[in-house]
C-alpha cells in the first residue's frame, strides 16, 4: 500500500503550468515509472530533461491517513514542493496539477543547476479528497507525514562527467497481463504476457502457480475450471520487477431443455423447442420450417433426428430429439388376470398404441394402461380393452373373465350382437340374439378419443334396431351395450 501511496506523491512534486508531456494509457499497473532509484542523475550545468509516467490509484488503507477501513481516493491536487535543486522546475500534464482517481498522467523534470552534489529529498505537501463511506472529506497532506511511511521522492545532483549512482535503466520496463476473450465453463484458458522497454531477457513468475502448466513462462495454460486472479512478475535483465494481474472468470454453459423424444404420423406436424440459450441452430434443416430460432415447426414422412445448438455468449451446449414416424398398427392385448376373490389387477401387453379403454363387462370402465377393478358379484364377464395410436389406429379385443365357482355358463352362446354394414357410411342395423332382445339394454357410441357421441335405451322384445351417426366425422366409433349381467362393445368404422 505504501508503494501505491508513493504513486500519488510521484507526480506531487511536478507542480505549475500545463503539460509539456504525454501520458501512456497503455500502463495499467498502478504505479510510477521509473523509480527515483532508476532515475537519471542531475549534472552540474548541464541541461536536465526527464518524463516520469504513472497511473494514479483510487483506493488506499485508511490507517495511512487515520481513518478506519479503505479510503476511496476522489481526486489529488498538489500544493507545493520543496528543496528542488536550484533551477530545475517540473511541469504537470493537467492544470494545478489535479488528478482523478485512476487517472495516467506524465511530469517533465527539467533545467539547469549548480547545486551542491547529493540526493535531494522532495518536501511534496497535497490536498486530497477522500470518501471513506460518510461522504467527500479533505485531507491535507505534508512531507513530514508522507515520510513517516516511507513515501518521498529524491533527485540525485552530481558533477559534469562523473558516474551516476544511480543504477542506470535506458528505457521503461512495461508489461500487460491478459486473457484475450471471457470463457466458459471446462474451458482451458490461454494467458498471456506483454512486455515492452527494460533489457532483456526477461523472466516471468506466474502466482499462484498450482493451475498452470508452466508458471515460468510467458504465456501459460491454465487448467479448467479456475475462476480467480493471475499476477505475473517480470524481472529484466538489469533485475528491475514489474507485476500485472489479470482476473479468469467462466460463464456458465447454457442449460438446454429441448421437446422429448416424439412418435407423430406419417405427413404429421409437430414444434420443437429449445430452451436455455440466447441463439439456436437446428441440424439436419429436414423438414423444418427455420433453424435458427428456438421452436420450429417440423412436418416429416419418415423419422428424423435433429442437434440443436444453443448459445448463451460464447458458451455453446447442443442436445438432440429424435421424431419417429409411426407406421406400425396397435395391436391390443392383455395379460390373464390376477384374481383375488373379487379384486382383478389386468395388465396390458399391447403393442404401438398410446390409449386405452377397457371395458369390464358390468358397466364400469377405465383409461388406464393396467386398471385394477373391483367387482360385486361373482359371474361370467367379458373383458374388452380397445388399443389406439395418436394416428387415429385402433385394435380390440375380448376375453371372458370367469369369477363364478362352479357355476355353468348358460349364457355361452346366447350373448351375441351383429352390426351391419361394417364397415358402413354412418347408418346401421344391430341385430340382438334372442336372449338379449328380451331385456331393455342400454347403449352409448364412443369416439376413438373417448367422447360420447349418442346413446339410448332399447326396450326387450325388440331383435333389432338402426344406429344413425351419419352426421358425425368419417372414422373409427365404438357401441357398447349393457343390460343386467352383460356388456359388449364392437367396433365401427364410417367411411
Amino acid at each position: 500500500m505504501k508503494k501505491v501511496l508513493f504513486t500519488l506523491l510521484i507526480f506531487s512534486f511536478y507542480l505549475k503550468s500545463y503539460s509539456q508531456c504525454n501520458p501512456d494509457p497503455s500502463i495499467q499497473q498502478v504505479g510510477f515509472f521509473p523509480a527515483d532509484t532508476l532515475l537519471d542523475c542531475v549534472e552540474r550545468g548541464l541541461y536536465y530533461n526527464e518524463v516520469i509516467l504513472f497511473k494514479n490509484f483510487d483506493i488506499i488503507s485508511g490507517s495511512l491517513i487515520g481513518l478506519p477501513g479503505d479510503v476511496t481516493i476522489i481526486s489529488v491536487a498538489i500544493d507545493s514542493i520543496r528543496n528542488l535543486p536550484d533551477g530545475i522546475t517540473t511541469i504537470c500534464n493537467t492544470p494545478g496539477c489535479f488528478y482523478n482517481t485512476g487517472e495516467n498522467g506524465c511530469v517533465r523534470v527539467q533545467g539547469t543547476t549548480n547545486a551542491a552534489p547529493g540526493v535531494y529529498y522532495l518536501g511534496i505537501y497535497a490536498t486530497l479528497i477522500v470518501d471513506f463511506g460518510l461522504g467527500p472529506i479533505q485531507i491535507q497532506a505534508d512531507s513530514q507525514f508522507l515520510s513517516d511511511y516511507g513515501l518521498g521522492y529524491s533527485l540525485t545532483v552530481i558533477n559534469a562527467g562523473d558516474p551516476c549512482v544511480n543504477t542506470d535503466a535506458p528505457f521503461l520496463l512495461y508489461v500487460n497481463a491478459r486473457s484475450e476473450r471471457s470463457f466458459c465453463v471446462g474451458d482451458t484458458v490461454p494467458l498471456y504476457t506483454s512486455v515492452s522497454g527494460g533489457m532483456p531477457p526477461y523472466s516471468y513468475s506466474w502466482s499462484p502457480a498450482v493451475n498452470l502448466t508452466n508458471s515460468n513462462a510467458p504465456d501459460p495454460m491454465l487448467l479448467p475450471t479456475n475462476p480467480g486472479w493471475y499476477r505475473v512478475t517480470v524481472t529484466d535483465n538489469f533485475n528491475f520487477s514489474v507485476i500485472d494481474s489479470v482476473e479468469i472468470s467462466y460463464i456458465a454453459t447454457p442449460f438446454l431443455i429441448v421437446t422429448p423424444d416424439t412418435a407423430i404420423c406419417p405427413g404429421g406436424t409437430i414444434q420443437l423447442v429449445a430452451e436455455g440459450g440466447q441463439s439456436y441452430s437446428w441440424t439436419p434443416s429436414t423438414g423444418l420450417s427455420a433453424t435458427d430460432i428456438p421452436n420450429p415447426m417440423v412436418s416429416l414422412t419418415s423419422s428424423e433426428t435433429y442437434t440443436v445448438e444453443a448459445t448463451l455468449e460464447n458458451c455453446v451446449n447442443t442436445e438432440t430429439v429424435h421424431i419417429e414416424i409411426d407406421t406400425l398398427d396397435p395391436v391390443a392385448n392383455f395379460n390373464d388376470p390376477i384374481i383375488n376373490v373379487l379384486s382383478v389387477l389386468f395388465t396390458n401387453s399391447s403393442s404401438h398404441a398410446d390409449n386405452f379403454l377397457w371395458d369390464f363387462g358390468d358397466g364400469n370402465s377405465s383409461t388406464q394402461s393396467n386398471p385394477s377393478h373391483q367387482y360385486t358379484q361373482f359371474g361370467v364377464y367379458d373383458i374388452t380393452l380397445i388399443a389406439s395410436n395418436v394416428c387415429g389406429l385402433s385394435d380390440t379385443i375380448t376375453k371372458t373373465l370367469n369369477l363364478t365357482v362352479g357355476i355353468e355358463d348358460l349364457m355361452s352362446g346366447k350373448m351375441k350382437v351383429e352390426v351391419y354394414p361394417n364397415p358402413g357410411t354412418g347408418i346401421y342395423q344391430i341385430a340382438l340374439a334372442e336372449a338379449l332382445s328380451k331385456t331393455d339394454l342400454n347403449y352409448a357410441v364412443f369416439s376413438i378419443q373417448g367422447d360420447l357421441i349418442t346413446s339410448g335405451l332399447i326396450e326387450g322384445n325388440d331383435s333389432a334396431f338402426q344406429l344413425d351417426i351419419s352426421q358425425e366425422a368419417k372414422g373409427i366409433y365404438f357401441l357398447k351395450m349393457t343390460g343386467k349381467d352383460f356388456s359388449v362393445i364392437k367396433k365401427i368404422v364410417s367411411q
